[in-house]
């Protein structure tokens, strides 16, 4: 009889080691990371435990008893040139310190310091629908966000929906093709219409 509590106390103690590193507390977890980021970015969750296995996302993870060590790094997508600065712009919208001067640059008229999730959203979405070439500089106004584009047009985009008022912006621009230097500003902040303010030349 002692022998087989001996004998379960052993394999319970194996099993306890083996599964720890993969359910753990958040506070036996270390993240180095480029950006700041929190373990549920990184793992799922099941109660209290965070899972070792099946990451949200490609990281390296060591395990260790009673912890995991998790290495997680974003590569910069692009450089933004800030007033006070370069910072680069990770897939997830992360600013880092170090960009690389191998990528393309983009103009933000502010400080860094008033870079949001907002003007990040809207600035990888031109990432990935192919519509930097477009635009001259990002801009953040009392009326929302937008950008300057390469006619110099202000084009005052407000949150979200960036899709629709993209295909808006362009449309207006084909239709008034033969004004285009004459428009001073377009706000696309209205349901289904772009408000155009025209320059005083005009």
């Amino acid at each position: 009889m002692k022998r087989l509590v001996i004998s379960i106390t052993v394999i319970g103690l194996i099993v306890f080691l083996f599964l720890y590193p993969i359910f753990v507390l958040s506070g036996n977890i270390n993240i180095s990371s480029n950006v700041p980021i929190k373990a549920y970015d990184l793992l799922r969750k099941v109660g209290p435990f965070y899972l070792g296995i099946l990451p949200l996302r490609e990281m390296q993870i060591k395990r260790e008893p009673f912890r995991l060590e998790i290495s997680y790094y974003e590569t910069p997508l692009l450089n933004i040139q800030f007033k006070d600065g370069i910072f680069g712009l990770t897939k997830s919208g992360f600013l880092i310190n170090n960009g690389s001067s191998s990528l393309p640059v983009v103009f933000a008229n502010f400080y860094s310091s008033s870079y949001n999730n907002v003007i990040g959203d809207l600035i990888l979405y031109c990432i990935n629908n192919n519509l930097l070439d477009l635009i001259k500089s990002f801009e953040l106004l009392d009326k929302g966000i937008g950008f300057v584009d390469k006619n110099g047009i202000l084009i005052i985009i407000g949150k979200g929906d960036y899709e629709f008022k993209m295909k808006e912006y362009l449309k207006t621009l084909e239709v008034l093709s033969k004004d285009v230097k004459n428009i001073k500003s377009i706000d696309l902040r209205f349901n289904m219409q772009a408000v155009i303010i025209w320059r005083e030349n005009g």
